[in-house]
């Protein structure tokens, strides 16, 4: 239970300011943490401190840096009223002088004086005598002029008066317009030695231009403190492992301290940066793209590639002229296809996509360059910055890229995509000219087996029986056997292929003469026109028909 003690020395917790909310005004009586509270949320404001010494104009870091000494007032502290204790002189009491003595008259002397300040002499001739209405001493020469602004829900507007030689005021020179003000605040001028008065002052609300202010000081960081009247945190809770044990209190200071300070740190960060010399920070062949989109496939696959391969087919080709890419090129590039050799492996007349996402650590100025084999285009967050057909040449082994743009990069994430096109090269093919209407192929034949299956005849017969040839297997070595052989055929024309073996190696037609044992002599062989009788011979001699008891016919 909080308590309250009236007669107890002051605390920090009793300590209030105020600030100037655009909405609400000039706000008052605000705590020290209600005021980091609405730091946090409008950094740079600044807060008012008001006693009966002075206006002091604080940040949030001098708020939390007060201590309870502020709410003491060193002057102008309150004496009481004066002249009403018999023998005490009022203040600003008007002195006389009386009549001499010795033939010597009195007169009462006194000068002139001005709001702001005026002195008077008493002054006698013939040994007069001082005196005055009550009490003792000389004049009080401390009167001043004192202007009071008061109301128009602002604060800290000063004002100096400027009066003229016959005590009028002239004009009000403005000191500090202060803040908050949202109406015309009152005016009043009082003379402390209550000589002037009737001054009529007139106050206007007048208009600035807008400001930029600039926060690059390190006394410009503000650190907030929300501890809740000066007592201590109660912490934020314990840390969890990923099974659900307790690994204790969490410490953000574990992760993030402020002890050092946060600028100079910042600064060093970018020192150590510019001391690495990344020259490039980033390049194609740094990683791996998000994406490559090419012939209606989407992967994350690129291939370094070079041209030593180019160079080496040319100089076995025999050219001896010095043409290919530059080493900028050699050191950089990158395809969505390996290296070949063979025609038409690198897909020309297609569109390759690469994408990638780098974070610039700093704003500032970048240079972009490339170079592409056959056109390339650069883009950064989908603006176009270079279009390439730039690779190398003859003689070009030093050239570096012609192609650079030099553009102001916002600190961040953005993407980089390439687009990367090979212009395909055309030739016109001239086939050679047909013998007699047919065009040679060649035929290679080969395989593996015994004897017998290597022994293997290939008819070929075009389907309109125009034309046909035949392969016959040639000289065997062990149990593999290969040929080739060139045969002129007709040309858009199919064929069909029979294949056959002979069974072994001295393949060939034979008759056989079959001799019959005990053969009833009705079942000789048929002769003669009509024969009924004997041996028959029927479905293309596959079939052989004898005579039986049944009927006097061979079946």
């Amino acid at each position: 239970m909080s308590s309250f003690n009236i007669f107890g020395p002051a605390t920090k917790k009793d300590i209030r300011v105020g600030y100037v909310d655009p909405d609400r005004g000039y706000v008052q009586n605000v705590s020290i943490l209600e005021a980091n509270r609405y730091a946090a949320l409008n950094p740079g404001t600044v807060f008012i401190l008001y006693n009966r010494d002075k206006t002091r104009y604080l940040t949030i870091n001098e708020v939390n840096a007060l201590t309870p000494d502020v709410l003491e007032v060193d002057g102008n502290v309150c004496e009481g009223i004066q002249g009403l204790k018999p023998n005490e002189r009022p203040p600003f009491t008007t002195p006389f002088g009386s009549g001499g003595t010795g033939g010597g008259t009195g007169t009462t002397g006194g000068g002139t004086g001005t709001t702001g300040g005026a002195t008077g002499t008493t002054g006698g001739t013939g040994g007069g005598t001082d005196a005055q209405l009550t009490g003792s001493g000389a004049y009080d020469d401390g009167c001043r002029g004192r202007l009071y602004l008061s109301g128009g829900g602002g604060v800290g507007a000063v004002g100096s008066p400027i009066f003229g030689r016959d005590g009028s005021l002239l004009a009000v020179r403005v000191l500090a317009g202060g803040f908050g003000y949202r109406y015309e605040p009152k005016a009043k001028l009082i003379d402390t030695c209550k000589r002037g008065s009737g001054a009529v002052i007139r106050t206007v609300i007048g208009e600035l231009p807008p400001t930029v202010e600039y926060f690059d000081q390190i006394e410009d960081f503000e650190v907030y403190d929300f501890t809740p009247d000066g007592t201590e945190l109660s912490g934020y809770g314990n840390r969890f492992g990923p099974n659900g044990e307790d690994l204790g209190q969490w410490d953000p200071n574990l992760f993030a301290t402020l002890a050092q300070d946060p600028i100079g740190a910042e600064i060093q960060r970018y020192q150590e940066f510019l001391r690495q010399g990344i020259n490039p920070f980033w390049h194609t062949r740094k990683e791996n793209p998000l994406s490559v989109t090419f012939r209606d496939k989407t992967s994350r696959v690129l291939h370094k590639v070079t041209d030593k391969g180019y160079r080496e087919r040319r100089r076995k080709a025999g050219v001896t002229d010095d043409f290919g890419w530059s080493d900028w090129m050699n050191k950089y590039a990158v395809s969505p296809v390996p290296e070949s050799n063979a025609p038409g492996s690198d897909y020309a007349g297609r569109v390759a996509t690469m994408e990638w996402e780098e974070d610039f650590p700093y704003t500032g100025e970048y240079v972009f360059r490339g170079m592409a084999d056959n056109i390339g285009k650069l883009y950064l967050d989908n603006e176009l910055l270079i279009q390439t057909g730039q690779f190398g040449g003859l003689n070009a082994k030093n050239v570096q890229p012609k192609n650079t743009v030099r553009k102001t990069v916002q600190e961040g994430v953005h993407r980089i995509k390439v687009d990367l096109f090979n212009v395909p090269i055309k030739e016109k093919i001239r086939p050679k000219k047909a013998l007699g209407g047919r065009v040679p192929v060649k035929f290679d034949v080969y395989g593996q087996g015994n004897k017998s299956t290597q022994l293997i005849t290939y008819v070929f017969t075009s389907e309109d029986g125009k034309d046909s040839f035949t392969f016959r297997p040639g000289k065997t070595r062990g149990s593999k056997y290969s040929y080739s052989r060139t045969e002129n055929v007709l040309p858009n024309t199919n064929y069909r292929v029979k294949a056959a073996t002979s069974g072994g190696r001295d393949s060939g037609e034979y008759e056989y003469p079959i001799t019959y044992e005990d053969l009833h002599p009705s079942n000789q062989p048929n002769t003669g026109r009509g024969a009924r009788g004997g041996i028959r011979v029927e479905n293309n001699g596959k079939r052989i028909e004898l005579k039986d008891g049944k009927g006097d016919d061979a079946n």
